[in-house]
């Protein structure tokens, strides 16, 4: 699921991890509830974005 979400842009265009970030960080203002859990998740979500490409590279 976060996979799904951290590489596609609000309408369903394809988009990379930094480029998914950038949009949600300039959509929402800073000190806003999604600015903050989005910039303080940034670290585990890209992990998990990471670990499903590799998954799915190997198959």
């Amino acid at each position: 699921m976060i996979y799904a979400d951290m590489t596609t842009g609000p309408a369903g265009q394809r988009f990379d991890f930094d480029r998914r970030i950038g949009e949600i960080l300039v959509r929402y203002e800073p000190g806003s509830e999604v600015h903050n859990a989005i910039s303080k998740a940034r670290p585990y979500l890209g992990a998990a974005v990471e670990r499903t490409q590799g998954r799915l590279n190997a198959g």
